[in-house]
């Protein structure tokens, strides 16, 4: 195990979780496209579910059926599959240069590439553990059935059944899981550089005083 101190250890994983947090937006964003911005949360998470269940939206079997038919027709399952391999991906190729500037110019090759190695190790325990607690079908029930329900009216779903049925449509779900991917890579290229020069700067500051 690489001999880091726990402010570069900090710097690291505060790192890989910006990174990772700014892939999941982008995702996020695809995934669900059209989405009211939802207020920000200050309860505890179990109060926030009761709550939720508490004013949880009414699916009419028909709805519900409709929803099922859409994300069906629209490979939501394989998409979602998907996203986390580019997450997982992404971040795997971000390592190098992200190791790099978390450990400073003076590390020495052999230490970067030890830690990245440790941390490559981290993120695949944890896809392993999460992939093993969550599935689509979980996501599909707690997510888009409601948000479907909420924003689209039984003839509104049939509406956009109707369009994936066409030439369109069907170009549409061809091409999106390599859109979902280019833009996912873009992204990360784009905004990057400026959450590591950020990051190093908030944590020298904050570091310094200690």
């Amino acid at each position: 195990m690489p001999n880091f101190s726990s402010s570069r250890l900090s710097q690291q994983l505060s790192g890989l979780a910006l990174g990772l947090c700014a892939t999941g937006l982008c995702i996020t964003g695809h995934l669900l496209s059209g989405r009211a911005a939802q207020a920000q949360q200050t309860t505890p998470p179990s109060l926030a579910m009761e709550e939720a269940a508490a004013s949880a939206v009414s699916i009419s079997p028909r709805q519900r059926a409709l929803i099922e038919e859409l994300l069906t027709i629209t490979n939501q399952e394989a998409l979602f599959e998907q996203t986390m391999a580019i997450t997982m991906n992404q971040v795997s190729q971000n390592m190098p240069t992200m190791m790099e500037s978390m450990m400073g110019e003076s590390a020495n090759p052999e230490a970067i590439a030890e830690g990245q190695a440790m941390m490559e190790r981290i993120m695949g325990k944890i896809l392993t553990s999460f992939q093993a607690r969550i599935s689509f079908q979980d996501i599909a029930e707690d997510v888009y059935h409601p948000l479907y329900a909420k924003n689209f009216s039984e003839a509104q779903l049939q509406d956009m059944i109707d369009f994936y049925n066409t030439p369109t449509g069907q170009h549409t779900i061809a091409v999106m899981p390599q859109l979902v991917q280019d833009s996912v890579g873009l992204t990360q290229q784009r905004i990057m550089p400026t959450m590591i020069e950020v990051l190093q700067e908030v944590m020298a500051e904050e570091m310094g005083g200690m």
